[in-house]
């Protein structure tokens, strides 16, 4: 799956010694203000508004964010996987990454200086680790 913030989300299936291009999504969506995308059977769409879309076989899922004391800022990545029980959010604006579940509910965040100029994330549900890049360096927080 690849998002294009023009074309839209394309899946590429195997089929011989070669791929094949097709429109993911069922529906018109305009992804002009798409951050970042994460996968789990779904895809999660985050938007630079803190707004994420998810949509299943293509079309479009009911999907709202609750419990979040602070609005988000300028989050840059969404992160997520078919064995986590969570979703991870790089909330840059804020300096820190907000962890809700699957049905969009608010389950912890955390918050340190060096996630305002991190450029990605990556998570480790099972060895229970964040690990963020910032400056160069990747640096691990433990999840509770």
């Amino acid at each position: 799956y690849v998002l294009d913030r023009e074309a839209g989300i394309s899946k590429f299936v195997p089929s011989s010694d070669d791929y094949t291009e097709s429109d993911y999504l069922t529906e018109e969506v305009d992804l002009s203000d798409a951050a970042s995308m994460a996968i789990d059977g779904s895809i999660y769409v985050l938007f630079k508004n803190g707004t994420i879309n998810k949509y299943t076989r293509g079309a479009q899922d009911d999907f709202e964010i609750s419990g979040v004391d602070k609005k988000m800022s300028s989050p840059t990545r969404i992160v997520t996987g078919e064995d986590f029980d969570n979703i991870y959010i790089l909330d840059n604006g804020n300096s820190r990454i907000v962890v809700i579940d699957k049905e969009g509910k608010f389950v912890t965040s955390y918050q340190a200086s060096i996630l305002k100029g991190a450029t990605d994330l990556d998570v480790n549900e099972a060895g229970n680790a964040i690990f963020a890049l910032s400056g160069g360096k990747v640096y691990k927080i433990d999840i509770n």
